[in-house]
């Protein structure tokens, strides 16, 4: 297997990509039955972490907005 490395800035990634990896690791962190360990989300109590959730499942982050629909 070949692979490749680059380095890219956070800048470079469209905000909806952003959210939608967030929300997918709220989500992990939430209901898969062993999460990645993230020292940040450990942090929060599992009420806000539903509300973080919540809260991102609320931003249209598909295909619309990367076609300025």
């Amino acid at each position: 297997m070949t692979s490749i490395s680059i380095n890219v800035n956070i800048s470079q990634f469209p905000t909806y990509v952003l959210i939608k990896e967030l929300r997918n690791r709220i989500d992990d962190n939430l209901h898969d039955p062993e999460p990645q360990d993230d020292l940040l989300l450990n942090v929060f109590t599992e009420e806000e972490k539903n509300d973080l959730l919540a809260a991102l499942n609320r931003v249209p982050y598909d295909d619309t907005i990367r076609n300025g629909v």
